[in-house]
């Protein structure tokens, strides 16, 4: 929030925003407003990337429509995070395409 270089007003209806969104478990801080309330302000501290990369080794010796066999492998997951492969062949044993996915 510091490097955003727009108006005070703009930076606290992003505040604001962001508050709404939170996946806080706990609240982090409670301000107090004019009116006498109490808000809960919460924080983000789910933040999910997912990554599919897709190796052609021989794209030409396949068909998409056609049957091939697949082998996964999953060697880690943790705390909702994980690292997929997978290795493909066609149906002549042809070594087609490698599948890395990553959820961090």
């Amino acid at each position: 929030m510091k490097a955003f270089p727009e108006s005070e007003m703009e930076v606290g209806e992003m505040r604001k925003y962001l508050a709404g969104i939170g996946f806080g478990r706990e609240v982090d801080k409670v301000d107090e407003v004019e009116e006498g309330k109490e808000i809960e302000e919460k924080s983000v501290d789910l933040v999910v990337s997912l990554n599919h990369t897709m190796y052609f080794h021989h794209p030409r010796a396949f068909r998409a429509d056609e049957w091939m066999f697949t082998e996964t492998e999953v060697p880690w997951t943790s705390g909702g995070r994980g690292l997929v492969m997978q290795r493909i062949w066609s149906k002549e044993g042809v070594f087609i395409v490698t599948c890395i996915q990553v959820r961090i």
